[in-house]
């Protein structure tokens, strides 16, 4: 959101008896002249001096409205057809950054949950290497124990011939 031209926090409002309401899930929308007079319980027109709207829809890719473009005048709007283009192009662009931004955001949602499942398993086969590990260590000290119960020398093997 920009006011005269300068940076400023993103709003949500209440839609309904505004001109936006207008232009949620439709074309796009040009108000040249006496917008307050139409929409009066729009108090945000009046605060903010605006004569005249211009307001497109954010569409995704499935024609899902996800937000709004709006450019507020405080002049009657002369060239209805170029205002009307310029938002246009305007409203398109923003919808596909928009969208390029959540596909972004979603791979990096992903990138993060494989790499946790990558470490959790990771993890798990370590310590079932340990586990194996540890097993194969106390077989080789029975072994001796046993070999050693039987009198036999640690470390030799025993064969017996018939």
């Amino acid at each position: 959101m920009y006011v005269n031209g300068k940076p400023a926090d993103n709003m949500r409002y209440d839609l309904a008896g505004t001109p936006c309401a207008k232009v949620m899930g439709r074309e796009v929308c040009v108000i040249p002249e006496n917008v307050q007079q139409l929409f009066p319980k729009d108090q945000l027109l009046v605060d903010m001096g605006v004569v005249a709207y211009a307001g497109a829809p954010l569409a995704d890719k499935l024609g899902r409205t996800v937000g709004l473009l709006v450019a507020l005048f405080r002049r009657p709007i002369a060239r209805v057809d170029e205002v009307q283009s310029i938002v246009s192009i305007f409203a398109a662009a923003a919808a596909a950054d928009l969208e390029r931004t959540a596909a972004e955001a979603a791979l990096v949602n992903a990138n993060a949950e494989l790499e946790e499942r990558v470490r959790s398993r990771t993890d798990e086969l370590q310590r079932l290497v340990n586990l194996m590990a540890g097993r194969e260590i106390r077989m080789a000290e029975l072994k001796a124990e046993m070999r050693t119960l039987k009198g036999e020398p640690s470390g030799s093997v025993s064969a017996h011939t018939p």
